[in-house]
């Protein structure tokens, strides 16, 4: 996955990660469900903040999962590495967490 840059206390930033199957390249389908975006500072087990991803039109059908900080979660927080996990509940409560990280720099704003 890419690496997202952020910046403290910007409230406009928003995330878009999309999630496929890796054996049939299909779009995992997250309607009827919730995907949840956890941030932790790297090295710590606390998780900073969660994000759950907008329920638009068919995009959670189609696998495309957008995550809005707009709640302030850039407010306080302190500049520097941080990583990211996505976790799925699928409609049938089936829940699948994405193996692996998303890393995260939010740096100082001027």
């Amino acid at each position: 996955m890419t690496t997202i840059y952020l910046v403290q206390g910007d409230t406009g930033p928003q995330i878009q990660i999309n999630v496929t199957r890796e054996d049939t390249g299909t779009a995992v389908d997250v309607s009827g469900g919730y995907a949840a975006f956890k941030v932790r500072k790297k090295g710590s087990s606390t998780v900073s903040f969660t994000l759950t991803a907008s329920d638009v039109g068919d995009n959670l059908e189609n696998g495309i999962l957008y995550f809005s900080l707009d709640g302030g979660q850039l407010a306080t927080i302190a500049a520097g590495s941080y990583e990211g996990e996505l976790e799925l509940t699928l409609g049938d409560s089936t829940i699948e967490t994405v193996y692996e990280k998303v890393d995260i720099v939010i740096r100082e704003d001027f």
